[in-house]
């Protein structure tokens, strides 16, 4: 996979290339937040946590809404 570099201020970009990358399904960020990303190209932020022992997920929202 390429590497993606972050500068600083370059963050809208970043997230362009990443998307083009990626193919659709949920992608960890390694901190419990999972990138979900659609076949029509829409993706959304998700957080994945426990509570009380099941696994749960709680949508954030739109990607180009909450990035």
């Amino acid at each position: 996979m390429d590497q993606i570099c972050i500068k600083k201020g370059s963050y809208e970009p970043l997230m362009q290339r990443l998307l083009a990358i990626l193919g659709a399904g949920k992608h960890n960020d390694g901190t419990g937040w999972l990138l979900h990303k659609r076949k029509d190209g829409g993706a959304q932020w998700i957080y994945r946590y426990i509570l009380h022992r099941p696994r749960r997920e709680m949508g954030l929202g739109v990607l180009r809404d909450v990035s």
